[in-house]
């Protein structure tokens, strides 16, 4: 999964939702979650809709969001 991440120049951002004033209502608004984690892909034209993974994910359905970002 590293070699993939290098190859396609993806970043990972880890964000504690601690920080936020109200970080389940964060989550509510912006990606119909109440649950954490959270994992997210946002691709590179940043004027498309971030993809949201499923709850439970392997390498595959990251690697499934990677190809749907590019």
């Amino acid at each position: 999964m590293k070699e993939k991440f290098q190859e396609l120049d993806v970043a990972k951002i880890v964000i504690d939702i601690d920080e936020f004033e109200q970080p389940w209502d964060f989550l509510a608004e912006h990606y119909n979650r109440s649950n954490i984690p959270v994992n997210v892909i946002y691709p590179p034209n940043l004027d498309r809709l971030p993809i949201i993974l499923p709850e439970f994910i392997g390498p595959g359905q990251v690697l499934e969001g990677i190809e749907k970002a590019q």
